[in-house]
């Protein structure tokens, strides 16, 4: 996907005033963050459902198996058990992209950082 943009960077036009080149620049660099993030984002959704849906059927089975007259004690503690299982990943989802989310805020101070640099650079050179 970044490569998308390397290749976006290549329609750079040297008769360009500075402040296009500086935008096109920026443009380009949120271009290819915003597409890493997206499918990140996309996976971290797929992860979230296939958890919330493994819980759900667990507890529609726990339900119909309590419902019944006589109901299996043994299955009914399986059950229990994936149950705990599944909600201790769900919890363990949740902290690794709660830590990931604040390993993303300094990630985006250094494309602010970048884009202050791109900026000066392109200043310095006068292009």
């Amino acid at each position: 996907m970044i490569t998308l943009s390397v290749i976006t960077l290549s329609g750079f036009h040297c008769n360009w005033n500075p402040h296009t080149k500086l935008e096109f620049t920026k443009v380009a660099i949120c271009t290819a963050f915003s597409s890493v993030a997206k499918t990140a984002n996309k996976v971290k959704r797929l992860e979230f459902e296939e958890i919330d849906d493994q819980i759900n059927r667990m507890q529609e089975l726990k339900a119909k198996e309590l419902n019944c007259n006589i109901f299996n004690d043994v299955l009914v503690n399986k059950i229990n058990l994936a149950l705990e299982e599944l909600t201790a990943e769900s919890y363990k989802l949740r902290e690794k992209y709660s830590i990931s989310l604040n390993t993303f805020i300094p990630a985006i101070m250094s494309i602010c950082l970048l884009k202050n640099t791109v900026s000066f650079l392109l200043h310095q050179r006068n292009l």
